[in-house]
């Protein structure tokens, strides 16, 4: 899902075919530039449960690997038409996720959760 959001309160217009809404907070926060310091900032602060989990998920072989561009978006596409298509949605086509990647280049980070070389999961994250 994206969601795009004005961040200027006093924006009145609202573009064709897109719904105001008023029932989302925006949080900004300054994220380190260096990745293993964005992961070790991301764990920090978690509920206990949240902590133990990302644990006991490590002790069982599960690793995240962060990349940045296209490096990981082969395995993203896989795991996002996967997901899709067991839910029963059309996908976007892998074009709008190339495009996001070269507009936003070094604000886009693909996370893949990975167990024996295979990607379990992915999430492509707009930083």
């Amino acid at each position: 899902m994206l969601e795009i959001r004005c961040l200027d309160p006093s924006e009145p217009s609202v573009p064709a075919g897109f719904i105001a809404t008023r029932h989302f907070a925006t949080y900004l926060k300054s994220l380190p530039a260096n990745d293993a310091l964005l992961a070790a900032s991301l764990t920090k602060g978690l509920r206990k449960g949240l902590r133990k989990g990302i644990s006991r998920a490590k002790r069982r072989g599960l690793e995240a690997v962060t990349g940045r561009r296209h490096e990981y978006l082969a395995s993203f596409l896989h795991t996002y038409r996967e997901t899709i298509d067991r839910l029963g949605s059309p996908p976007f086509h892998g074009a709008l996720f190339e495009q996001r990647i070269e507009t936003f280049r070094e604000r886009v980070l693909i996370v893949r959760a990975v167990r024996g070389g295979k990607t379990l999961a992915a999430d492509l994250v707009l930083l």
